[in-house]
């Protein structure tokens, strides 16, 4: 949300960029107002740390370009 106290969403049309750029960052995610992860079965620590490395990022630079925080 771009606001907690009145839970204003991000705009919608923001989405469709940090999908790209999580796909970039070799994650395939879709983000929006809810982040939906699916790893496989088979995951390693490594591979956990690494997709919450990368939301992260991603988190950090929405919250950047949008003015949160």
């Amino acid at each position: 949300v771009k606001d907690k106290g009145t839970r204003e969403r991000l705009p919608s049309d923001i989405w469709p960029k940090y999908n790209e750029l999580v796909l970039q960052k070799g994650l395939r995610i879709k983000m929006g107002h809810v982040v939906n992860l699916a790893p496989p079965l088979m995951v390693t620590r490594k591979d956990i740390d690494e997709i919450v490395g990368i939301v992260e990022e991603v988190i950090t630079e929405i919250e950047r370009e949008q003015g949160i925080r």
